[in-house]
């Protein structure tokens, strides 16, 4: 009887729960339908939003430079509308161009593009919207980041099969692509495209298909066919070379390499390991061998986009970039492209406003930060346009009424965008137009940010910014030392590396370039001693900077030197540096929010 009474009084608790679910889902859609950008050609719209009388007002929206906390707090100051973007989704940068719209349709298009929903609180008449990712979404990106990388891992397999067998492979590969078939002609590029083939040939599509399968596979270098081995050692030295042309370009260290033999390596372990640059490319294979200081990896021929895009041709996907649209798109109004640029580079904003600003049709996108260099266009056809932005881009357009919406094709490769406290790269523009350049401090404060800002795509339109992220464990190695303790680094005794505490040692740790043939045991580095000293390279008229930096030295109980880092403060020459700021300021003039009655 007791459990009987239990479990009644569970029922209102489970009917509770279903209602929350149902209003959670408001707009229309079932919770368990996994999210697509375009499966509407118009986003449902929840009831709140559809009584809320406010949200009739029109608005006119340019917005290319702004991220989602900006545009909410400026759309919630023009029209008494309170707008906001859940902690996640604040940096996320949508691109607007919309003429005249109700401040309702600007919500509804912002949600229905990135897949949000709208959490509404408080009562009729006054309600207020936060912009938040719901767990249907997030868990659909994932699964489609794992279906898009198993996909891809079983093409390429396919492709190694057929390559393996005959080099043919690759002509057929290149069949649609003239700048492959042109790679592919040149002896030398061909050369090297062959040998690797021949110590692909000989690691074998197992071992091959095991690194792709788990990330990485060792083997003992001895183990593979004689004629394997020789191409991999002449296949190391080769890189080898290359690494230490760019040292005597550069001016830089000597690095010391000596050519291997395979009698030298026959007993190395040699790593294959999964090789990724980043989620949108097609995987590399990297080959290293114990006792090299450098590796070996794969070169796509015609790159890894071409590569990819050959091999989905071959396998009948879809191409990436479409037009959805119930009829074609005219070819009338003729846009004009006058990228004003430096380096004559057109980002996909400047896209947008070309098409926006020479038509009426209203453009709403999602933004990843990524230029092109392209020459000036002149009375393109609008479908021509159109069409030409998903693909150079690598956008899918779904065209309604009046209305353009693109949304990038692998937009779930990547988290939302972190962008680091907005002061901060105010300031940083600030101090570039007072002074000129960036100094340590100043990379310092960048590397002190979280990693996920850290790596935010704005730096790299900073100059100086963008190398944080490639030095990023030796600066903040520095910032962890007290001012006493870079003190006694500078002076010619130096700072034993005992002093440090654990933090400060770990970091070091990580800092130091991991060096198989000269590796630095835990004990090596406790008795070391660090030193930091002026970094002199303008003696040398190659060097990357002619200007005095610093340079972190480790002196081992043995007393060998290792060059952690040579820091040296980031310049940019002033006509760039003029032209960059100037880009800038009217990106930010172009911005325009305006409510319109």
């Amino acid at each position: 009887m007791k459990m009987w009474v239990n479990m009644r009084s569970r029922v209102p608790l489970i009917l509770a729960m279903l209602l929350l679910i149902r209003v959670a889902s408001a707009d229309g859609s079932r919770v368990s339908k996994a999210y697509s950008p375009f499966d509407e050609p118009r986003p449902k719209i929840p009831q709140e939003i559809l009584s809320d009388k406010r949200l009739d007002q029109h608005v006119k929206v340019f917005v290319k430079s702004k991220n989602l906390k900006q545009l909410f707090a400026a759309l919630s100051d023009k029209t008494g509308v309170k707008i906001t973007a859940s902690q996640k989704l604040r940096g996320e940068r949508p691109i607007i161009y919309f003429h005249k719209r109700p401040l309702r349709d600007v919500m509804t298009e912002i949600s229905g593009l990135y897949g949000y929903r709208w959490f509404i609180s408080g009562k009729l008449g006054a309600y207020q919207y936060e912009l938040f990712e719901d767990l249907r979404h997030a868990k659909r990106r994932d699964e489609l980041k794992q279906e898009r990388k198993d996909r891809l891992d079983a093409l390429l397999m396919d492709f190694l099969d057929a390559y393996l067998r005959d080099e043919g492979a690759l002509q057929t590969l290149a069949a649609s692509n003239p700048r492959f078939q042109r790679l592919l002609a040149d002896p030398e590029y061909k050369a090297g495209t062959d040998q690797m083939r021949r110590i692909l040939s000989g690691l074998g599509r197992d071992r091959l298909s095991k690194a792709l399968a788990e990330g990485r596979l060792a083997v003992t270098l001895g183990d593979l066919p004689p004629a394997c081995q020789n191409e991999l050692c002449d296949w190391l030295n080769k890189a080898q070379e290359n690494v230490a042309e760019d040292y005597r370009r550069y001016g830089w260290e000597d690095p010391g390499f000596v050519p291997h033999t395979v009698e030298d390596l026959s007993s190395a372990s040699v790593r294959v390991s999964r090789a990724e640059l980043g989620d949108e490319s097609l995987p590399n294979f990297e080959i290293r061998a114990s006792g090299t200081r450098v590796g070996a990896v794969t070169q796509w021929p015609g790159g890894r986009n071409a590569t990819e895009q050959g091999l989905r041709s071959g396998a009948g996907w879809p191409a990436r970039e479409q037009v959805i649209a119930d009829k074609p798109l005219p070819d009338d109004p003729k846009i004009t492209s006058k990228p004003a640029r430096l380096w004559r580079r057109l980002l996909f904003g400047d896209v947008l406003e070309n098409l926006a600003g020479q038509s009426d049709m209203d453009v709403i996108a999602d933004y990843y930060l990524q230029a092109k260099y392209v020459n000036p266009l002149a009375a393109e056809p609008f479908s021509k346009y159109v069409s030409g932005a998903c693909a150079d881009f690598n956008y899918t357009c779904r065209v309604s009424e009046k209305t353009l919406r693109f949304r990038h094709n692998n937009w779930y490769s990547a988290p939302p965008m972190d962008e680091p406290p907005s002061d901060l790269p105010r300031r940083l523009w600030s101090k570039l137009e007072k002074s000129g350049e960036l100094d340590f401090n100043d990379m310092l404060e960048i590397a002190a940010l979280p990693d996920s800002q850290v790596k935010w795509p704005g730096f790299a339109f900073i100059p100086g910014a963008s190398r944080v992220v490639s030095d990023l464990p030796i600066l903040r190695f520095w910032k962890s030392l007290s001012q006493d303790q870079l003190k006694t680094a500078c002076s010619d005794e130096g700072l034993p590396a005992a002093e440090l505490d654990a933090e400060q040692m770990a970091r070091l740790r990580s800092s130091i370039p991991k060096d198989e043939e000269r590796p630095v045991s835990p004990d090596d580095l406790a008795r070391a001693v660090l030193r930091i000293e002026p970094a002199d390279t303008s003696a040398n008229e190659n060097a990357l900077d002619p200007r005095s930096g610093k340079t972190i030295r480790v002196a081992g109980p043995s007393g060998t030197i290792r060059t952690l880092f040579a820091l040296v403060e980031p310049g940019v020459d002033e006509s760039i540096l003029k032209a960059l700021l100037s880009q800038r300021k009217s990106d930010a003039e172009a911005d325009m929010i305006e409510a319109l009655e």
